[in-house]
């Protein structure tokens, strides 16, 4: 279509179709997703392939035409206008399948329908090169395929034919919905394929039904009475209801009755009537014009460069006169769009203005300098992170005597150093700014008030004090057609759990908007065609619970400023090292250095800092407690940001409400750049507000859970007492577990204890009320042997519980008593003692009840005979009955009957002991070829997990009865099948040397102990680390502990923390020999210190730089527990270099809590 033409339709179009164009234009530019797909989905019927070229001969059948053809072959006879008026296409083709079968329909259909005559045109082009989401077809014929063959089609749509592979092919697409030429049978087009289709084709259908919900939908090709349009419409609005947007049905006719307009209506299907253009005749021209309208776009025209060297007062104020002039030429997008942001990456202003401003001595010329450089900071956003703009922004004072402007401008500037103080975690100094700043705020210009109001509310969202950020929003009135504002407190509202508040301020804007555009003629906007994008945006989320922010694939599909996409892809962009933090002279003085100087900008903090901005200054939310609002995105700006502005970062993941981010955020990673002072303030600023009991608000609450999970992750930095705060909240709101917070959190708390804490902390953990529901309780680790003194309150209340609890949390208290029960004295236990034997004589044999026998040892006089029960159950013990058929059923039933006999095998006699090894022995060898099979990388891992929990057990109950307790006989049988399965990669090798060493063949397994030694796989190397302990009791090999010692000095692995954990077992057992000054152990064989000093002294230093903070936990913890053990053996070592930078590294508050000597 001509551009003359164009015109003069468009100046033909009603204000009605010209609102519905411009909404469909709108959603198409609204893109989801990665693939520049739009947020429209298309559904194209038979009217539209009439538009194609074709011969002169052929035709393209309408509904009717085609039920002529059907009549022709029921009766052998042309029908009259009679014949047709009292039946459909649709009965006829049933007739015609009842008569002659599908596959002679399927045969009509397509000879009637010439697909390889007929051909897409300019027609065709034109629509595929539109953003459309997918393009559903009721057609057969293959028009949509071969139109993507066409020259000058720019976009690929994958072509789904088949529902199986539907779900596996990303948008855009086109998808067949009833069958497509020449072979994907039947076509739909009976009455029993409409009436099974729901059945037959639920893929199809979730797949539109989906369409409905997250797009909007639009229908060419079809008339009001076309019997597909009819059934699908009917099928969509049994199953959607009210859920879906309102359907537009495009259409092309002089006479639609209204009645039938008011009926449509009624079905949430509005008529785009293309007829009604003024001088537009054809169908065709109607859809080009359609099409043309639908993808023509505005092109953008702001120029924000500035040329200027500053130098001397003449050249700062041809750069603020330049810089105002760019800022009034700003077209008002709500956020610039990002493809922009490059724009002001190489702006070395910074720089410049940093060397000038100490030099200027005019007050006012300084205010207008630092205004218009903080604008273009906040347009770009862009981080202000400067230490010398923050002390020139400090160093500002409101004066009674000057002018509004520059009044104005001060208080601007202000602004902007509360949201550095905001990112910063500077509270005092927020608050205290804060309420000066608001002081003046009456007196200011509506766009200043309505920016102090929008920073306020997110430093109160981010601290989760929703009352105070709704006392903003009271006081918020920003003028009706202040857009932006009105968007931006409803963000407030919903955030709040004010979602109904939201939702309603969010359709009076866009009906303002529309309003106002209507008023103006449609005139150009940017602003208003931006905010008009937003709140549409927002208000699909706040009512479908559904969103993916906006992307633009290329410039002609542009959006209105609504668009990260180029900002995300930078987000996943390798960060480089940038900042710089330099010591000053002053004592613990430093400065921070961003390096702002050209497009090596930190990558990865300016991204995400653009990111999370992105989301302050357009109104959307972070997070909704029920909804995934970009998530890897998310995880990428806020895992980034946290580690440069911890508060920031924080504050926006409590925002974001979504515990698999927040794990994925809070990692060791992370938290290893954050002090421990952060840590404090982050405790400080969140620990006052987790009180689950006082939360009625479902939001909140939500947001409490993510900042508890948030707290437990940093208590590794924290302090003892913030520690203790921690877990004596979780203690007592045990009724939250599962669903605020859960075991692992609990357990990351615990675990930062320290000595003295944890016995503080003793009698409140284990005197904390049962809750009595399975998910709410936590099991606690076990104390090392005498390392507390129990109180005698808590042995009262275990046994209390014994006796009067409930069965299960009988077996709660008893699981506590096992915990505890070597710090427990003598006489405590012989107390105990009674109320455990009359609580496991009286409740089923669960796994725990038979565990007591362990800890209690069975007596005579007890009224169940445990001995006669472990003979009993091995006695029973069918292997036949676990016979493996190609499922792991059998094995994980065998895996839970051995777990139930487990603790309780020592009890057996020596005959029951023998059978059993007799018994499992005997289900190696007949289950071998399934059991060895390696299919650990099937789905699933196959059935090896299962084997590997089944011998796991088996060798558990073995080591149970003690080794020594077995016949020869039987051990060289284990001996057998343990070497066989261990040949065949079980972790079987610790269990394996302690038969070895009983039957006397431990150097038989030596040497693939060592081929074992110094494989990648962590679990291998662990198991056959715990077997060379024994082989090194039995013949020490120097030279091996040597390779080592070099391996963990020199060579980077995570195993490396494996190692170090068998240096600290050989030397606890007194098998490596120390040998400094005049002390020296006795034990077996002589090596000399001097190797572990060497390592331990390079490896402190290596450590914090050669591995990810993960790895460095482990390496640490586990060497800060060897030098634990070299100072016990060896006292006169305190005084060794190595040892002291241990203690150091052991002393300092960086490090994790979990790492350090308890």
């Amino acid at each position: 279509m001509d551009s003359d033409r164009y015109k003069e339709l468009c100046a033909g179009l009603s204000d009605t179709l010209r609102m519905q164009l411009d909404n469909i234009k709108g959603y198409l530019n609204l893109q989801l997703g990665d693939h520049g797909v739009g947020s429209v989905s298309l559904m194209i019927g038979s009217g539209f392939s009439k538009n194609a070229d074709r011969a002169i001969d052929v035709s393209m059948l309408d509904w009717n035409e085609l039920g002529a053809q059907f009549y022709s072959k029921l009766y052998g006879k042309e029908p009259e206008d009679k014949d047709l008026k009292f039946t459909s296409p649709i009965k006829l083709a049933s007739m015609i399948e009842a008569e002659f079968g599908h596959t002679v329909l399927d045969e009509i259909i397509q000879k009637s329908l010439p697909d390889e005559r007929v051909f897409p045109n300019e027609l065709y082009k034109d629509m595929l090169n539109l953003p459309w989401h997918d393009i559903f077809t009721t057609n057969y014929d293959r028009l949509l395929e071969n139109g993507m063959k066409l020259k000058g089609v720019r976009r690929y749509y994958q072509v789904v034919t088949n529902k199986d592979t539907l779900i596996y092919t990303p948008s855009p697409r086109i998808i067949k919905l009833h069958g497509s030429f020449p072979d994907i049978r039947p076509y739909i087009i009976t009455e029993e394929d409409y009436r099974t289709y729901l059945d037959k084709h639920p893929e199809y259908v979730n797949t539109v039904r989906q369409s409905l919900i997250e797009t909007l939908f639009c229908l060419i090709g079809f008339s009001s009475d076309d019997p597909n349009f009819l059934n699908w419409i009917g099928w969509l609005r049994d199953i959607m209801g009210r859920l879906a947007m309102p359907v537009y049905l495009i259409t092309f006719s002089h006479h639609i009755h209204g009645a039938n307009v008011k009926l449509l209506s009624s079905r949430n299907i509005e008529i785009v009537n293309l007829a009604n253009i003024n001088g537009i005749k054809k169908y065709s021209e109607a859809l080009s014009f359609l099409f043309n309208y639908l993808k023509s776009h505005k092109k953008r025209s702001w120029d924000c460069s500035i040329e200027c060297e500053l130098k001397d007062e003449n050249s700062i104020k041809d750069y603020i006169a330049q810089a105002e002039k760019v800022r009034r030429a700003y077209p008002g997008w709500i956020v610039i769009p990002d493809d922009l942001l490059i724009e002001f990456e190489n702006d070395n202003i910074p720089y410049q203005i940093e060397k000038c401003i100490k030099d200027i001595s005019d007050e006012k010329l300084k205010i207008r300098l630092l205004f218009e450089f903080d604008w273009r900071l906040n347009i770009s956003l862009s981080p202000k992170r400067y230490d010398w703009y923050q002390q020139e922004l400090e160093a500002i004072t409101l004066k009674t005597d000057e002018s509004l402007e520059i009044h104005q401008k001060k208080i601007w500037l202000l602004i902007s150093l509360l949201n550095i103080y905001r990112h910063k975690g500077e509270i005092k100094k927020y608050d205290e700014l804060k309420d000066n700043i608001g002081k003046e705020i009456d007196d200011v210009s509506d766009e200043i008030r309505s920016r102090y109001y929008n920073e306020v509310s997110l430093m109160f969202l981010s601290r989760l004090d929703y009352d105070a950020a709704l006392g903003i929003v009271q006081k918020w009135n920003p003028s009706s057609m202040d857009y932006k504002s009105r968007i931006l407190r409803a963000s407030v509202w919903d955030e709040c759990g004010k979602e109904n508040e939201a939702l309603k301020e969010l359709k009076d804007i866009r009906d303002d908007i529309q309003k106002q555009r209507l008023a103006e003629n449609f005139s150009e906007s940017h602003y208003l065609e931006s905010c008009l994008q937003q709140v549409s945006s927002l208000i699909r989320l706040f009512n479908l619970s559904f969103w993916r922010f906006p992307h633009k694939e290329d410039e002609d599909d542009d959006i209105e400023g609504l668009s990260t996409k180029n900002i995300e892809s930078k987000l996943k962009e390798k960060p480089k090292e940038t900042y710089i933090q330099e010591h000053s002279f002053g004592i613990k003085h430093h400065t921070n250095t961003w390096n702002l100087e050209s497009t090596d900008f930190n990558v990865e903090y300016l991204h995400a800092y653009r990111y999370l901005t992105w989301l302050e200054e357009s109104g959307f939310p972070f997070g909704h407690y029920h909804v995934n609002l970009n998530k890897n995105s998310m995880t990428l700006a806020i895992s980034a940001i946290t580690r440069y502005e911890p508060f920031f970062g924080v504050g926006a993941l409590v925002r974001a409400c979504n515990n698999d981010m927040q794990k994925k955020v809070m990692s060791r990673e992370t938290i290893k750049v954050i002090t421990r002072e952060e840590t404090e303030a982050i405790f400080n600023i969140y620990g006052p507000i987790i009180d689950l009991r006082k939360e009625n608000n479902t939001t909140r609450r939500a947001r409490i859970g993510t900042c508890l999970k948030i707290l437990a992750r940093l208590a590794s930095k924290a302090s003892q007492e913030n520690v203790m705060f921690l877990l004596q909240f979780m203690a007592s709101n045990m009724d939250y577990f599962h669903t605020s917070f859960d075991e692992n959190d609990f357990s990351e708390v615990y675990s930062c204890l320290n000595h003295d804490s944890l016995n503080r902390m003793l009698v409140p953990l284990y005197n904390m009320p049962f809750t009595g529901v399975k998910e709410y309780e936590v099991n606690f680790p076990q104390l090392n042997k005498n390392a507390f003194k129990i109180d005698d309150s808590i042995v009262i209340f275990l046994m209390q519980e014994l006796h009067q609890g409930s069965s299960f949390t009988a077996e709660q208290a008893f699981r506590r008593i096992k915990s505890l029960f070597y710090c427990l004295t003598e006489k405590q236990k012989r107390k105990l003692k009674p109320a455990v034997i009359a609580w496991r004589n009286h409740v089923p044999q669960t796994v725990t009840m038979l565990e007591s026998y362990h800890y209690f040892p069975y007596n005579i006089k007890e009224s169940i005979n445990v001995k006669e029960v472990v003979n009993k159950s091995i006695d029973d013990l069918n292997i036949a009955e676990y016979k493996i058929k190609g499922s792991s059923e059998p094995i994980s039933r065998l895996r839970i009957y051995i777990a139930r006999i487990m603790s309780i095998i020592n009890i057996a006699d020596e005959t029951h002991k023998n059978m059993f090894i007799d018994k499992v022995c005997t289900y190696l060898d007949e289950n071998d070829l399934a059991l060895k099979n390696d299919d650990s990388t099937d789905l699933f891992g196959g059935l090896r997990n299962f084997a590997s929990a089944l011998l796991h057990n088996i060798c558990g109950a073995i080591l149970n009865a003690g080794i020594n307790t077995y016949s020869k006989d039987a051990l060289e049988r284990l001996y057998k099948q343990l070497y066989i399965y261990a040949g065949h990669g079980f972790y079987l090798l610790y269990t394996l040397s302690l038969v070895a060493k009983e039957i006397g063949r431990l150097e038989d397994i030596r040497s693939m102990v060592v081929e074992r030694l110094f494989a990648k796989d962590s679990n291998g190397l662990v198991d056959a680390l715990s077997a060379l302990v024994q082989l090194q009791n039995y013949a020490y090999d120097d030279d091996l502990v040597k390779k080592i010692e070099s391996f963990v000095e020199f060579v980077n692995s995570d195993n490396v923390a494996a190692y170090i954990n068998y240096i600290t077992t050989i030397v606890k057992d007194g098998i490596y020999q120390l040998n400094s000054g005049d002390h020296a152990s006795k034990v077996k064989v002589s090596a000399n210190y001097k190797r572990l000093e060497s390592m331990l002294n390079n490896l402190a230093v290596k450590v914090k730089t050669d591995y990810e903070a993960s790895t460095m936990a482990d390496i640490e913890y586990e060497a800060l527990r060897l030098v634990q053990q070299l100072i016990q053996k060896d006292p006169t070592l305190k005084k060794s270099e190595a040892v002291k930078k241990w203690k150091a590294i052991n002393e300092d508050p960086e490090t994790f809590n979990d790492v350090r000597l308890k």
